[in-house]
């Protein structure tokens, strides 16, 4: 497979399984772009399902194509780089970070985060 689609689809599967810990991925595109399913494949994704005529663009309504894949069965067909990818129960660890441009460029220390926490709008949950 040309391009560099399904090696960020790839890096991006393994991060999301990996470091973020999540259980399901899904991903979907308009059916009328068969390449896409070229795509999805290499990632690790499994065909689900058509949502026929899902949105409306360009003056007429597509269908979706969706996909999706679950950690356990990814894992085992992840490439040993990919499964190289610290493990979400491991992502938490302490960091020291040099701010520059601070008064004698001060140290801050932080505990990293494995996933960022989602507020909605104005920042509530």
């Amino acid at each position: 497979m040309a391009g560099h689609g399904h090696e960020a689809g790839r890096l991006l599967m393994a991060f999301g399984f990996g470091r973020l810990g999540l259980h399901r991925i899904w991903a979907g595109h308009r059916s009328d772009h068969p390449r896409m399913a070229d795509v999805m494949h290499a990632a690790g994704l499994r065909r689900e399902a058509m949502l026929r005529r899902l949105f409306r663009t360009q003056g007429c309504r597509h269908d979706v194509t969706t996909y999706a894949a679950v950690a356990p069965e990814w894992k085992l067909q992840a490439a040993e780089a990919e499964s190289a990818i610290p493990d979400g129960a491991h992502a938490s660890r302490d960091v020291t970070e040099r701010v520059p441009g601070t008064p004698a460029d001060r140290v801050v220390r932080a505990r990293a985060r494995t996933a960022p926490q989602y507020s909605g709008p104005e920042g509530n949950p």
